[in-house]
């Protein structure tokens, strides 16, 4: 609570109106899912939707819509999480990529009760997208390790440099 309160009141003084609506549904989140408080949860999220979303980062405006999605298809509002993971959809071409396997739970949360060939296919969605978002962070691990193993490498090959050229005098100096 007191860190996504002290973002929010940082985001009023200083001004940052590209953050206060994420700030605010931190808030929400909190009141809902930590304090339990249902209704003021739903106010902060009312106040972040009246600001003007679709003029954020579309990081940012995916975040806010899926969180609203995901609040409101908690408390049983399922036409509502509707409305903002379509919302949320309809920022992902501009977005991380990463943000479209929440977007595509939310649909097959919300299908799931509901329309079972919509279900299913954003079940697929979802697997195909987290398998190739593991096989991003697989070839991303890979070659990090290899840059790691490189500069390693060289690292060595420069400190055999170093002591092949350091005379005789200071190489046995050094060693007593």
């Amino acid at each position: 609570m007191h860190y996504a309160q002290r973002s929010y009141e940082l985001c009023l003084s200083k001004k940052i109106d590209a953050d206060l609506p994420v700030s605010i549904i931190d808030l929400a989140y909190v009141h809902y899912y930590n304090l339990n408080n249902r209704a003021i949860a739903m106010e902060y999220i009312q106040q972040a939707l009246r600001l003007n979303i679709d003029l954020l980062s579309p990081d940012k405006a995916v975040i806010v819509y899926k969180r609203a999605a995901k609040l409101f298809l908690d408390d049983g509002k399922a036409d509502s999480a509707l409305y903002y993971t379509n919302q949320a959809s309809g920022h992902l071409a501009k977005a991380r990529f990463t943000s479209t396997l929440d977007v595509y739970d939310l649909y097959k949360n919300i299908y799931s009760n509901t329309n079972k060939d919509s279900a299913v296919k954003y079940y697929k969605a979802y697997d195909v997208t987290k398998d190739s978002i593991d096989k991003m962070s697989n070839a991303q691990q890979q070659q990090i390790l290899g840059i790691k193993k490189t500069w390693k490498l060289k690292m060595l090959h420069c400190n055999a440099n170093k002591i092949s050229n350091m005379p005789y005098w200071l190489l046995v100096s050094s060693h007593l």
